[in-house]
């Protein structure tokens, strides 16, 4: 029931040494700067999906866990990687209406913070940015609302 994507390491050559078939359809990977793990992101007619993925027992790699939507979101969100975080925008889209929140997980999946998007409905987040040291992050939607939040604690 996969979509046909597979997730493939390589060695310093080039070889492929693993491969994963995908089970959503995928559109960003990002790598930690360690190397230990990646996180991906996809968004299809299943819906949207991230997932972690990490070295298993043998040279491939595997899922340790993933988080979908059941609806397919109008844009494809931007995922980022920072130390042991992800940060990623994502649709909660329903029958009748849409809502962007911006969320930061934990390697493991843990949700650290959730920031639901206070818009009109129907605004898409458009960018977004996030200062590590001072935990304020700026998000824009396309109804040209400009929204500043500062984290209590950072992730």
């Amino acid at each position: 029931n996969g979509t046909g994507q597979r997730i493939v390491g390589m060695n310093s050559t080039g070889k492929s040494v693993w491969q994963s078939p995908l089970e959503f359809p995928h559109q960003q990977v990002e790598i930690s700067s360690n190397g230990r793990f990646a996180a991906v992101y996809g968004n299809g007619p299943k819906g949207q999906s991230i997932s972690l993925w990490s070295p298993g027992a043998g040279p491939a790699w595997t899922a340790a866990w993933s988080y979908g939507s059941l609806r397919y979101a109008d844009y494809n969100q931007r995922i980022d990687l920072s130390g042991e975080t992800i940060y990623l925008g994502f649709e909660e889209v329903t029958e009748k209406t849409r809502h962007s929140h911006v969320v930061a997980l934990r390697k493991d999946g843990t949700l650290v913070w959730d920031i639901p998007i206070a818009s009109e409905d129907g605004a898409y987040l458009y960018s977004r940015g996030l200062s590590d040291h001072s935990g304020i992050v700026v998000l824009g939607t396309d109804d040209g609302v400009l929204s500043t939040y500062r984290l209590h604690s950072k992730p």
